[in-house]
């Protein structure tokens, strides 16, 4: 069955999605004015519409350094909801706003229209504009606390040359960094020499300079400033706080020691005894308080400008008063001797007392003990010396006494003529002074004196000695003795019976010379004497018997002599050359050829020991023979001749005798006696028979092997140059 189907229309009505809520106005029920740390403002959203909220919404404030960050606490299901912000330390701002137009978050919650599922505009005004937190109140945030900018003592009374004393009141000043409000006794400890002590608050409350007062006790002192150990201001049960209320920030830096407020309420400490001042030592020492100087002054030390006054004899006389400095330095020039008005002189005991700022006095010094002396240094006696002719090796002790102990004595201001002094000392602490003196070597001189300079020599109080002062007179011989001039020989040419005087001159007399001091080679010295006080000698030469010599001297050994100092002569010395010739001459004759005939000659040589003269064949005995006359070719020394025999002799024995008479040498010394050839046979032509015909063995040992020596056959034979020839002959027996 077919059907139609017929379509209906209905018409569709849609409502209008509803408005989200948006922000109308921030504000905050709080009234304008300044707020700070630890107060609560309640800040207020509103929108236009109700809303409901979940979670915790939240919603950034401007506050300076750090944007506090404030949570929802109410207010769903209206139109406003509140966000609670403590201000906390460090928050600022002039005119408290939020932080942006997106300041209010979800932070994981909803803001939603009441009752529907619309979300909430959540764009605030523009900071400052209209709406705006800013703009609808004037809430100030001051979270700032005073602070502690400086702690200073600014002042006190009865302050004398930067130092406290009992009674006087310190004034602290600490200033703040914004006017403060005190209330109750607050308190500043300081230091004072080790003793923590608190100033009370004083005066400045609403300012930023508070004051705090300490007045001094007796009994603490502090040398080095009173100081402020950090964070030292304490209540007290006291307050101090901003004009807000906020309790200022106590802590501080340390104020170091300030030497402009000393502490002193003892006595200042006992001075040490004064100190002769170095200029005013003129002494050679600087302890032993002795001085030329009549004006001197002294030095010490002591507390810083305390007043210092000087006294003698233990306290009972001012000498002067001064002041000390900045480091407790003092001087005083003392012009003269209040008890005589004149300059100070002998000896003085002076000590010191201090009087500090604070009136406070110390004690006396220590004694310092001086002696002013202006009397210049003397010789007390003559010098000595121990010995006052001095030769060589001699030492002489020189004593030199002062009237006072010396110093600066030195061999420098000794002046020595023809010596030195060495080992100068004393041994009684400069009053007595012993040196050696030691002559110069090769010097002689009978007047000599030490002179002393007196301006050299200072006594311990530094006055030099005036003038100078001689030794007595020395005398010195440190010259040893010698020859003046060269030994003299009256003759140098000594024979046979001749002598010769010897004159030695010496530089001056010398003694214990004896001939055991003169050597002469080939003579002997004798007689020695002086005419003239031991400066000029002689002796006698006598030269030695059967010397013949050239070259000969006399040496004169000198450490056997001394002169009348006593200096002994060193070394030797030679005379010049003398000449001995105590030889008599002589002669060997020799026959050349000593067996002669009648028809051969033979060269007779006569030879002298020396030259000669005087000789001649008159000398001469010739046996059997006569000779040529006797010549000589080397100036008399050797001599020849010719030695002819007589005819027809005939004789085996026969010399030339040489008969010395008339005969010297060149010297004049004679000849004596005589002298004879060598033999020299002599025969006509013949041939004598052998003679004295020997064998020296009568026995020939039986057997005995051929060649063997039995014996030694000698003969004599007239006819030298002949040949002999022998021959055995039977014998009887056993015997040839």
């Amino acid at each position: 069955m077919n059907s139609t189907a017929t379509a209906l229309s209905y018409p569709l009505l849609l409502s209008p999605p509803p408005a989200s809520p948006v922000i109308t106005a921030v504000t905050s029920a709080k009234l304008d004015g300044t707020y700070t740390i630890g107060e609560q403002i309640s800040i207020t959203i509103t929108f236009d519409q109700a809303v409901d909220v979940t979670g915790i919404p939240q919603l950034t404030l401007e506050t300076g350094t750090i944007d506090r960050v404030i949570d929802y606490v109410a207010g769903s299901g209206s139109n406003t909801l509140t966000f609670n912000y403590t201000v906390q330390t460090g928050d600022s701002s002039t005119d408290l706003d939020y932080h942006d137009v997106a300041a209010l978050t979800l932070n994981g919650g909803t803001i939603k229209l009441s009752g529907d599922t619309t979300d909430a505009d959540l764009t605030l005004a523009t900071p400052g504009t209209a709406n705006s937190l800013g703009a609808n109140k004037a809430l100030a945030i001051n979270t700032s606390i005073p602070v502690i900018n400086s702690i200073a003592i600014s002042s006190a009374t009865g302050i004398q040359n930067n130092s406290l004393n009992a009674g006087d009141v310190v004034f602290i000043t600490v200033t703040m960094s914004e006017n403060t409000t005190a209330t109750g006794t607050p308190q500043l400890s300081m230091n004072i020499g080790g003793t923590t002590v608190n100033a009370g608050y004083s005066s400045g409350s609403g300012s930023t300079a508070l004051v705090f007062s300490y007045t001094i006790t007796a009994g603490i002192n502090d040398s080095n400033g009173i100081s402020i150990a950090s964070n030292s201001v304490n209540l007290n049960g006291g307050g101090l706080n901003s004009a807000l209320g906020n309790a200022a920030d106590l802590s501080h830096t340390a104020v170091t020691d300030n030497s402009n407020y000393l502490v002193d309420t003892s006595k200042p400490a006992t001075p040490a005894a004064p100190t002769l001042d170095m200029a005013s030592d003129s002494g050679v020492s600087s302890s032993d308080g002795k001085t030329n100087i009549s004006t001197p002054t002294f030095t010490g030390n002591t507390e810083a400008f305390a007043t210092v006054t000087l006294y003698d004899t233990g306290g009972a006389v001012i000498l002067g008063t001064t002041t000390a400095d900045s480091s407790g330095n003092w001087s005083i020039t003392v012009t003269q001797d209040p008890a005589t008005v004149l300059p100070l002189a002998g000896t003085h005991s002076v000590s010191v007392r201090a009087v500090d700022g604070a009136g406070n006095i110390s004690d006396a010094s220590g004694n310092t003990s001086i002696t002013i002396d202006t009397t210049a240094p003397a010789l007390a006696q003559a010098i000595t010396l121990s010995d006052t002719a001095l030769k060589i090796g001699d030492t002489a002790t020189i004593t030199i006494k002062f009237t006072e102990a010396v110093n600066n004595f030195t061999t420098a201001d000794l002046n020595v003529p023809n010596g030195r002094i060495t080992g100068l000392t004393s041994a009684n602490g400069g009053i007595t002074w012993t040196g050696t003196l030691t002559p110069n070597a090769n010097v002689t001189n009978t007047s000599n004196v030490v002179r002393l300079d007196n301006t050299g020599v200072y006594d311990v109080a530094g006055n030099a000695g005036t003038g100078s002062s001689n030794s007595p007179n020395y005398s010195i011989d440190t010259v040893r003795p010698t020859l003046a001039s060269a030994i003299t020989i009256s003759d140098t040419a000594l024979k046979i019976g001749d002598t010769a005087t010897v004159t030695l001159v010496f530089s001056e007399a010398i003694v214990g010379f004896t001939v055991a001091d003169l050597t002469a080679t080939n003579g002997t010295l004798s007689n020695l004497t002086t005419g003239d006080g031991g400066v000029t000698w002689t002796a006698r030469l006598t030269p030695a018997v059967n010397a013949s010599n050239n070259s000969n001297v006399i040496t004169l050994d000198y450490t056997g002599i001394n002169d009348l100092s006593g200096n002994a002569g060193t070394g030797s010395a030679t005379s010049g050359n003398y000449s001995v010739d105590t030889l008599r001459p002589t002669a060997t004759v020799v026959v050349a050829n000593n067996n002669l005939t009648s028809a051969s000659t033979s060269l007779v040589t006569f030879t002298f020991n020396e030259a000669i003269s005087g000789f001649s064949n008159a000398n001469l005995t010739v046996a059997n023979g006569s000779l040529t006359a006797v010549t000589s070719g080397n100036g008399g020394i050797i001599w020849t001749a010719t030695l002819t025999p007589a005819s027809g002799v005939v004789a085996a024995n026969n010399v030339i005798t040489l008969n010395y008479s008339g005969v010297s040498d060149n010297a004049g010394n004679a000849a004596t006696g005589s002298t004879n050839s060598n033999n020299y046979a002599i025969n006509a032509g013949v041939n004598l028979a052998p003679t004295d015909i020997r064998l020296s063995a009568s026995v020939i040992t039986q057997s005995a092997a051929d060649n063997t020596v039995v014996g030694t056959l000698t003969a004599t034979d007239p006819n030298p140059g002949d040949t002999a020839s022998y021959s055995l002959v039977t014998g009887n027996g056993a015997n040839d």
